[in-house]
């Protein structure tokens, strides 16, 4: 079967020169200072015969379905189909609020709806000139395990350490894109940090296209509960960030190097719609003062998510609409039996933390959650079991 790929990049950094742009993920009233390192949204498309795919990940906290549903229609009004489109984010907490959690105050959003617009833009550039050259490539896919660098803040007996890597090649070896897929936060700067960055995720793309060339893109995986840098003795600076950066490139190139040429004889790409429980009590307080005013209900009093699933044969990629802990997301890659089992977090939707139901228990205090501090970052206890209901079903129609 024939295969073409593709790849794209546009620059989504914020002017955060003249307006306040308040950084996400950690504490309120953070704006930024300065800039270290732009922000991407960079896409990657695969065609194999008619059917197409496309995976665009922007350095972002992350973007509600709401914001996805305007990018598809965007790339859409530029003549691409978005049937196959999956947008996810790196979760950075080193670029803009575009949730609307983190704000000068709990009560104000920290969402700029001129940036949104333009980002929109931007992401939606990206797809289509990924789209625009596609070109005859090869697939090379690998497989490795982190040894160091990660750790679970949650429980730290369960740690997802697994590291995938898809590069594609045209016909006269230039590489076209390198994807990185791996379970951790891009926060190895934490919250007295001000400058905008892309934390090691920029760092690790960077080290891999000195190497390859071509597109590097880094995207997260199963990385709720906490899954965050091991920056121990290094300690929380821009030198840490380029280091572990390059130990991550290095890594997925030798994963690289040991893998195996990928020939899909077929490509299949199912979605699937899912609705969840708002159960969260700060969420519906966000709502009601208009700080998360992306996140409607239907009538049911309901969030609308969707999930998505790829087939390559050998390989098969599968999206979680959040931040999934580790505990499911390896239960998740088993479910994939196939070789190589890419997980897209933060994909077509940011629903917080999800977590299994045996393991969550809300804080009494969701302002002091304490050790549960996922818990308050989640829309409901019930979201893995709807959400796993749907990855199950896709893979039985599979």
């Amino acid at each position: 079967m024939s295969v073409y790929a593709g790849a794209a990049r546009r620059i989504i950094t914020p002017d955060w020169s003249h307006k306040p742009t308040y950084l996400a993920g950690f504490q309120e009233n953070r704006p930024a200072t300065g800039l270290h390192d732009d922000l991407e949204a960079r896409a990657l498309a695969i065609r194999v015969e008619a059917n197409l795919f496309i995976l665009v990940v922007c350095d972002l906290i992350g973007l509600l379905h709401t914001d996805i549903q305007r990018i598809r229609t965007a790339v859409r009004a530029h003549g691409v189909d978005a049937h196959g489109l999956v947008v996810a984010c790196t979760h950075t907490h080193s670029g803009p609020d575009t949730l609307g959690l983190w704000g000068r105050s709990r009560l104000t959003s920290g969402r700029n709806p001129a940036y949104q617009t333009w980002l929109i833009e931007q992401t939606a550039q990206a797809v289509v000139e990924a789209v625009a050259v596609l070109k005859p490539a090869t697939l090379r896919v690998g497989r490795a395990d982190m040894p160091h660098w990660l750790r679970n803040a949650r429980q730290p007996a369960v740690v997802d350490r697994e590291l995938e890597v898809l590069q594609a090649v045209d016909h006269s070896g230039e590489t076209l894109f390198t994807l990185l897929n791996m379970a951790c936060h891009p926060e190895v700067m934490f919250g007295d940090n001000t400058l905008i960055s892309a934390d090691f995720a920029g760092a690790a793309r960077q080290a891999v296209e000195a190497q390859t060339g071509g597109i590097a893109i880094w995207a997260a995986a199963d990385l709720g509960g906490m899954m965050t840098p091991d920056v121990g003795e290094h300690g929380r600076t821009f030198a840490t960030v380029a280091q572990m950066g390059r130990d991550v490139a290095a890594i997925a190139l030798e994963a690289l190097r040991a893998g195996e040429p990928l020939a899909p004889k077929q490509l299949r790409f199912t979605r699937r719609n899912v609705r969840i429980p708002l159960d969260n009590p700060l969420f519906k307080l966000a709502r009601f003062l208009g700080t998360l005013p992306a996140m409607p209900l239907d009538a049911g009093r309901q969030i609308c998510t969707q999930v998505a699933l790829l087939d390559l044969g050998r390989l098969r990629l599968i999206t979680v609409p959040g931040e999934l802990l580790p505990t499911a997301g390896m239960r998740l890659r088993t479910m994939l039996n196939t070789p190589y089992r890419f997980l897209i977090g933060l994909a077509d939707d940011e629903l917080g933390y999800i977590i299994p139901s045996d393991e969550f228990v809300y804080p009494r205090n969701p302002f002091r959650p304490g050790m549960h501090y996922e818990e308050s970052m989640s829309v409901s206890r019930y979201a893995l079991p709807l959400l796993s209901e749907a990855w199950m079903a896709m893979l039985e129609e599979d």
